[in-house]
């Protein structure tokens, strides 16, 4: 009885088609956000900023000493933001494994990554940490060469927040690493009109000029390469 109950129910939607549904879902989706998730938008604690600004410049260093020596202040501010518990965070159970796992994708180091970014989803309190946490592991994933199991995290990620960018721009690189290029068009085609990518604080910006898969995109998909002539990226 179990299997034929099994066989005769409804598949779920293809991937691709999931993509088109939560394309569609972003209008409705916008000013519906739950006001938990508006607080915790707004919500970076000094130790978290800190932490942030060390990363951001470790990943424009080439030179091997500076990078060690960023990378020593990184490990040091991360003792430092464990002691604090958070820096007085209100979620510091989901914060404190969210930036080790940011620590441990800055240092190149994505299976622990992926091991921190797990355990701060059981600990997420609302859907936007809930989309961050999704996003990240689909990152690490994709870091790792899983590019197929990268897809599914990403597509939850954005199920989670139709409205959290950086996650639509992880799900367009894990669809265009797995080999399917045209749901990562149809995103490039549609989602980065949500943010202007003519601004310096663009998401899109900063991920198109960023990451070598949007570098590959642009090679071989004109909605890429349409991006690229608004950034004015060489």
């Amino acid at each position: 009885m179990r299997d034929r109950v099994r066989q005769s129910a409804p598949a779920p939607p293809a991937a691709d088609d999931r993509v088109r549904e939560l394309i569609d879902a972003i209008d409705e989706q916008r000013g519906k956000r739950e006001p938990g998730v508006v607080v915790a938008l707004r919500e970076r604690v000094a130790d978290q900023v800190e932490l942030n600004m060390l990363m951001n410049q470790m990943k424009e260093v080439e030179e091997p000493v500076l990078k060690r020596r960023i990378g020593e202040q990184i490990r040091e501010k991360q003792r430092q933001f464990h002691a604090s518990n958070g820096g007085g965070h209100s979620t510091p159970a989901w914060i404190i494994p969210t930036m080790d796992a940011c620590v441990a994708i800055t240092l190149g180091d994505a299976h622990a990554a992926l091991n921190r970014d797990r355990a701060a989803l059981a600990q997420a309190r609302n859907n936007w940490q809930r989309a961050i946490s999704l996003a990240n592991i689909s990152d690490s994933l994709r870091e790792m060469g899983r590019y197929a199991e990268a897809v599914r995290p990403a597509l939850q990620a954005i199920a989670a927040d139709p409205l959290y960018l950086s996650g639509w721009c992880y799900l367009t690189m894990a669809l265009w690493k797995s080999g399917r290029g045209e749901a990562a068009a149809e995103i490039l085609r549609t989602v980065p009109a949500m943010d202007d990518v003519n601004k310096p604080s663009s998401v899109w910006r900063s991920y198109l000029t960023s990451y070598n898969e949007f570098g590959e995109m642009r090679h071989a998909l004109p909605e890429a390469q349409h991006l690229f002539s608004i950034v004015g990226a060489a």
